[in-house]
């Protein structure tokens, strides 16, 4: 990590992300007095890198990506492969001016954890109030909790100038009401279904709340959220729509789909089919099946060449043959690996995956080569 002079930058800080869209925060380092720095224990896989904002004596540093932009659709990823170090991925970050965000709640009788997020990380302080210095231009989000179940949630820009966020009110939990209807609108029986929610912000996804639906209803905090119908042999998800009318992301509706909830409570509506397909078959290797081997199921566009959520993985039994029930119509590409604990859709693109198209209500037999790194 080097300054305009190519000399090295101390103690800068340097996080690395997985080059997917949107990326993901993955790792995170912090350089030497030299300015050298190394992110360990990465995966194999593509990753871009990039420089925290950073305060020195002469003037601040702003977030800068590998290759010298600030931008992730121009930044260059570095590939890392197994026992190899890469040592090429030399940063200079831009100079420029860092901001202030700072601000406070309406009072609260109780604890309060405020948490700034923005697309490096979530930095937490406790109080009615907070203050973060060193900030560069760029989106955020403010979150507060307290152990009552009241909170919070305010997404911002920062643009050249410091932030305060005055007074900002309290709100008890939200409910989320769900609603399950037929293709032509008719209600439908859905004892036995399951919505998994999960919180997401600038930073990331968190793992699933513990809180699935309960009596087609879940309560949850104001901000953003991910809900996803848990795959069964009864219903699809065929669409979605979210608290203000939000469609899914290329149409897919069988996946993780975002609203944003508010302090008031709402509905999300989901269209189901009643006949799910099932795709079935058996992993080979030299002509032997493989027992507890990956299967990954990609949903895909075959138009835009492009990924349309997170794949769904399962294991063989010990005969070697997977069943993936609960499937949407479209299209999904299909790999089975040992290689990759979550492929990138990249990785599937060199593993010659399968690409099959499901129709409502068919059942198909796949079967499939155990892919191996040559």
């Amino acid at each position: 990590m080097v300054d305009e002079n190519d000399v090295g930058l101390p103690d800068h800080e340097v996080v690395a992300y997985s080059y997917s869209r949107p990326p993901r925060l993955i790792g995170r380092a912090q350089a030497d007095d030299r300015g050298i720095f190394r992110i360990p224990t990465l995966l194999p896989g593509r990753y871009l890198v990039r420089t925290v904002a950073r305060m020195y004596e002469d003037g601040g540093y702003l977030p800068t990506f590998y290759r010298d932009t600030m931008r992730v659709d121009d930044a260059a990823f570095v590939e890392v492969d197994l026992d190899r170090d890469v040592g090429e991925a030399k940063v200079r970050p831009f100079p420029g001016r860092l901001f202030t965000i700072s601000g406070d709640l309406v009072s609260s009788s109780g604890p309060v954890t405020m948490t700034l997020v923005s697309d490096v990380g979530r930095e937490m302080v406790a109080g009615n109030a907070f203050h973060f210095e060193n900030k560069p231009p760029g989106p955020y989000e403010i979150w507060a909790q307290t152990p009552r179940g009241e909170g919070t949630y305010v997404p911002f820009t920062l643009e050249n100038r410091d932030v305060h966020l005055s007074r900002l009110p309290l709100y008890p939990l939200a409910s989320v009401f769900f609603y399950f209807h037929g293709p032509q609108g008719q209600p439908l029986e859905t004892t036995g279904l399951d919505v998994q929610v999960r919180r997401v912000d600038l930073a990331g996804v968190a793992a699933p709340d513990r809180q699935h639906m309960t009596n087609s209803r879940a309560t949850v905090l104001p901000g953003r959220w991910q809900f996803r119908l848990v795959p069964n042999a009864s219903f699809a998800a065929v669409d979605f729509r979210g608290c203000r009318g939000e469609a899914p992301e290329g149409g897919r509706a069988d996946g993780w789909n975002e609203t944003i909830v508010d302090q008031r409570s709402c509905m999300v509506a989901y269209t189901l089919s009643s006949h799910p397909a099932t795709i079935r078959g058996a992993v080979m290797n030299a002509q032997q099946p493989v027992p507890g081997a990956p299967v990954f199921l990609e949903p895909w566009d075959p138009k835009s060449q492009k990924r349309l959520g997170d794949p769904r993985t399962m294991r063989t039994d010990t005969h070697g043959n997977y069943e993936l029930i609960g499937l949407a119509p479209g299209t999904y590409r299909l790999v089975s690996t040992f290689e990759y604990a979550n492929p990138e859709a990249w990785d599937i693109d060199e593993m010659r995956a399968k690409t099959v198209t499901v129709e409502e209500g068919r059942d198909q037999q796949q079967d499939l080569d155990l892919w191996v790194i040559k």
